[in-house]
């Protein structure tokens, strides 16, 4: 985040005041440099070099580059908020247009948006019956020309990933003052993910926005309702998410220790994962190769190795699709959902071959009643026991 000092809005006024000071002190200096020259000249070109000499401390005095000092001094002007006896109101409003993607591994999301913003510049009020309109209107880049020209709430997103690219724009200027701009953009914004529920999670994105010359005692945020939310006809180009909710607020923060107060707005929706693929896909494909394993207590007098190689092959079928699970997720250092079926699934074929084991010692042993009975149970105790490790996951998480 950007320093900012504490006292934005004295800093300003100060900045003209020492652009007055420093006129004024060239000015003297000029004059008595003028004085001066008259006094050593002497002759008949006295009223020439007296014309040469005065002109020479107008240019020093920067009095023949006033359209360059009066351009400065409209550009300290309109850098200063309309109101001077307050801070400024600035109305605005987000709108989702479109939502292109959610990248848990990079942790940020990408969206397209429609940004409005309304504030009121008493300076820029004219007399509509002789421009023969009510208000003044600019498109695409001659709108960010005039943008640049006049007083704007300086607007940057706190969380934003790049640049945003601007699509569509617009500037209104009203007779009475009035100012509209809106903008579209794309931009790609960070986010903090909480993936302890994945596949079952549900996120909250947040775009946040902020002035970023003025503090608190210069501007201050309001919502514009009517230009907030998601758009209803817009087509949402993500798959395997939904937005359920939305929600734009503004708050208060504090820069630093003894920086200025801040307003901000935060746009934030809420996303819900939508579940079919992960466990269309992953889940039930990883389930039926664990419980196949259970398949080894149906054999009937087969070797130790067979049937420990069965179960050992259902096991490193799951380890695959552990990968594949692990690839669409960033490194966090915690269990998921996904990854405590995937953890069980694991530990239920290490209990499976405990089991074939323990059987065949039996059978060795001569006790092949205890190996009969023992595999007549374990076909139906086995996926059982599966099954209700998978339930308390789901049920408990």
């Amino acid at each position: 985040m950007h320093a900012r000092e504490n006292q934005t809005s004295d800093r300003k006024k100060v900045d003209i005041a020492a652009w007055g000071y420093v006129s004024a002190t060239r000015f003297s200096l000029s004059v008595a440099f003028l004085q001066e020259g008259f006094k050593r000249l002497t002759g008949r070109e006295t009223a020439r070099k007296a014309v040469f000499l005065g002109m020479a401390c107008l240019v020093s005095s920067g009095l023949l580059s006033s359209s360059a000092m009066a351009n400065d001094m409209a550009e300290l002007v309109n850098h200063q908020p309309p109101d001077q006896s307050g801070p400024t109101p600035v109305n605005i409003g987000i709108t989702l247009l479109d939502l292109f993607e959610v990248s848990e591994p990079e942790q940020s999301f990408r969206v397209r948006c429609y940004l409005s913003l309304k504030w009121m510049d008493p300076r820029l009020s004219f007399d509509s019956d002789e421009a023969k309109a009510t208000r003044k209107v600019y498109l695409e880049e001659i709108a960010g020309n005039k943008l640049d020209q006049i007083w704007r709430p300086d607007i940057e997103f706190t969380n934003e990933l790049g640049r945003r690219v601007i699509g569509n724009r617009e500037l209104i200027i009203y007779s009475n003052g009035e100012v509209e701009y809106r903008e579209t953009f794309e931009a790609t914004f960070e986010a903090r993910f909480d993936l302890h529920q994945f596949p079952l999670d549900t996120q909250r994105l947040t775009i946040q926005v902020e002035s970023f010359a003025y503090a608190v005692d210069d501007l201050v945020w309001s919502i514009d309702t009517e230009n907030s939310g998601i758009d209803a006809t817009a087509s949402l180009h993500l798959l395997g998410w939904s937005i359920i909710d939305n929600l734009l607020e503004v708050k208060e923060h504090q820069e630093g220790k003894h920086l200025a107060m801040f307003s901000k707005v935060e746009f934030s929706f809420e996303i819900e994962r939508l579940t079919f693929f992960y466990f269309s896909r992953i889940f039930f494909p990883f389930a039926f190769f664990i419980l196949l394993s259970t398949c080894v207590f149906w054999l009937e007098r087969d070797s130790l190795d067979r049937r420990v190689s069965i179960v050992f092959s259902a096991n490193l079928t799951a380890v695959a699709f552990g990968f594949v699970v692990a690839r669409q997720l960033p490194r966090v250092p915690y269990l998921t959902v996904m990854d405590q079926l995937v953890i069980s699934g694991y530990i239920m074929t290490g209990v499976c071959v405990a089991a074939v084991i323990t059987f065949e010692r039996f059978k060795r042993a001569g006790n092949e009643h205890v190996w009969a009975k023992g595999n007549a149970i374990a076909r139906f105790a086995m996926p059982l026991l599966y099954i209700a490790a998978w339930s308390a996951v789901l049920v408990f998480r």
